[in-house]
């Protein structure tokens, strides 16, 4: 009878293992994305005293197929990081550089949150566009 008892509390103990592991290691990844009901206006930044429109974005590391982080591409934005978004399911990759055709510019979409940082998330758009 002893053994039995040894035995079902090594199940039992087993089984609260394997549900422990698995908690932890799905809340290891704390990603968090969000998108706006609307987009937000044309993503600028100000460039020796003058503001200017982003136009290109270099991804450092994809997420997913469509999705992918980015800093700026040029002296003035190489510190700005973003979330670059394919919303036409255009594949992403690493040290692609997305540059914003004529009539087209970077527009905040969302928010990605990872950790302690919080990330715009910005995909191409007509100028034009309200």
């Amino acid at each position: 009878m002893k053994k039995i008892w040894v035995y079902l509390l090594g199940v039992l103990s087993g089984i609260i293992f394997v549900i422990l592991f698995v908690k932890f290691t799905n809340n290891s990844n704390n990603s968090d994305i969000s998108f706006f009901d609307k987009p937000g206006n044309a993503i600028t930044i100000d460039c020796f005293g003058t503001t200017k429109a982003v136009k290109s974005f270099k991804i450092f590391q994809t997420l997913s197929n469509n999705m992918g982080l980015a800093s700026g591409d040029d002296i003035c934005t190489n510190d700005l990081l973003v979330l670059v978004y394919s919303n036409d399911n255009q594949s992403l990759y690493d040290n692609q550089t997305i540059i914003a055709p004529k009539g087209k510019c970077f527009r905040q979409i969302g928010l990605y949150k990872q950790y302690n940082k919080t990330l715009p998330i910005v995909t191409l758009m007509d100028s034009q566009f309200r």
